[in-house]
């Protein structure tokens, strides 16, 4: 515990113990929205290695907790609810874990809370922790679908409340309408126009055979 305390003074990331409940008026959102650092690794309970950057095209709620944090204990409820909510294709709370035992101490966590619906991300090293310049747990960031970073929360928040699904509903829109047009664009495309369309067709650049 002395060892993993240290730790964490180190590096500036210590829980707000004696922080209320965050309102979302709170939240700050940036002038000028910068992209995530995409390029930082993490890992899910499997082991397999993640980017940011695994899960563009979505609006991601980034909440860096730890199991030893008051907060974040009160807050996790919250977001899984969330999750259970708006998770899908558009959007995704992406609960990444400070904790140094990794998957180790975040599954019995779980397992105590019941949360159902968040998928384990372990930053057993705090790289992205790191990279967020984060000072304390828990901190929220919204991440927009594309890759920007547009607003913070320090401090644990009802994510499951009327006005959190109010705030991000309108990101998940625009997430939703890019994926659709992007599907329509796809599908619609001539590839190359006639002489692809024979190629798809016939096999071959040639005039199509008398019907």
């Amino acid at each position: 515990m002395r060892r993993r305390l240290a730790t964490l003074a180190l590096l500036g990331l210590l829980a707000f113990p004696a922080l209320a409940r965050a309102d979302l008026d709170a939240l700050v959102w940036f002038d000028a929205p910068e992209p995530a650092p995409d390029a930082i690794v993490f890992q899910d309970e499997k082991g397999s290695a993640l980017t940011l950057a695994s899960f563009r095209s979505r609006v991601v709620l980034l909440n860096f907790w730890a199991t030893w944090c008051a907060p974040c204990r009160r807050e996790m409820p919250s977001l899984d609810a969330l999750e259970a909510r708006f998770g899908g294709p558009d959007f995704m709370v992406l609960a990444l874990s400070e904790d140094r035992g990794g998957v180790v101490d975040v599954r019995p966590f779980f397992d105590e809370l019941g949360l159902e619906h968040l998928a384990i991300h372990v930053d057993k090293d705090m790289a992205l922790a790191r990279a967020f310049r984060v000072v304390g747990l828990p901190a929220t960031y919204i991440i927009d679908h594309e890759g920007r970073v547009l607003a913070r929360l320090l401090g644990d928040a009802a994510w499951d409340s009327d006005a959190a699904m109010a705030l991000l509903e309108p990101l998940i829109v625009k997430a939703r309408d890019a994926r659709a047009t992007t599907t329509t664009t796809s599908s619609s495309c001539s590839c190359g126009g006639p002489k692809a369309s024979r190629v798809a067709r016939y096999g071959t650049v040639a005039p199509p055979p008398d019907d």
